[in-house]
């Protein structure tokens, strides 16, 4: 089962930011700092924050625990005393989020839905994602879809672990599906949720039976 936790960073008190700020890791601390915009730096210490939720849930404890991060050869984030706990964080407009799974890697992608960037989908979408996106009309039925396969290929990257290693022309969703193919290869499933309105979500996991449970702030 996926748990999927979410806050609106609105609804953050100041002095729970700063706390969550205080007990973040050295690394993830920097990182926050080298955001320019402090809406940037608000979302990145709130997705800590959930990370510590769904830490402490996994956990069945109701103390804050200071956690130790360590990351991949290409980035990714991992608790190393704990290789059973997997998790996954992302954050847009207001919206942060953390999926945290026992059984598997997760990947996860939250996009607001913004006015669509041809010129991405020029450089990273497939030939027949293309040419999808610009058959639909101008406005909010194109704009969804271009939300809907950069979250797809964004959750995909992290549930990988792989990072930019992966060339994002060169996978691709099953429409009918939801099954990732990467060389012509079934590698993962994904699913795409609307909870937040003006959001989408995707899920990326290993297989189409996993149960996704979003855990509202």
């Amino acid at each position: 089962m996926i748990r999927i936790y979410a806050v609106n960073t609105d609804q953050l008190e100041e002095s729970l930011l700063r706390e969550t700020y205080h007990r973040m890791p050295l690394e993830r601390r920097t990182k926050t700092d080298s955001y320019r915009q402090e809406m940037d730096k608000k979302r990145s210490i709130a997705a800590f924050y959930l990370l510590e939720k769904a830490w402490m849930e996994h956990q069945k404890s109701g103390t804050q625990e200071e956690l130790q991060l360590a990351y991949s050869e290409f980035g990714k984030p991992y608790l190393p005393d704990f290789p059973e706990f997997h998790f996954s964080i992302s954050h847009s407009g207001k919206i942060a989020i953390c999926a945290s799974c026992e059984t598997g890697e997760i990947g996860i992608d939250i996009q607001l839905i913004k006015e669509t960037r041809l010129g991405l989908a020029e450089r990273f979408f497939t030939k027949l994602e293309r040419e999808e996106l610009e058959e639909l009309p101008l406005g909010k039925e194109r704009d969804r879809q271009f939300a809907k396969i950069w979250t797809m290929k964004e959750s995909y990257l992290k549930y990988s672990g792989r990072g930019m290693r992966v060339e994002l022309s060169k996978f691709y969703q099953e429409q009918h599906t939801g099954w990732i193919l990467e060389e012509q290869q079934r590698r993962a499933y994904v699913s795409h949720f609307e909870n937040f309105e003006g959001y989408l979500l995707a899920v990326c996991q290993k297989d189409a039976e996993g149960e996704c449970i979003f855990i509202p702030f």
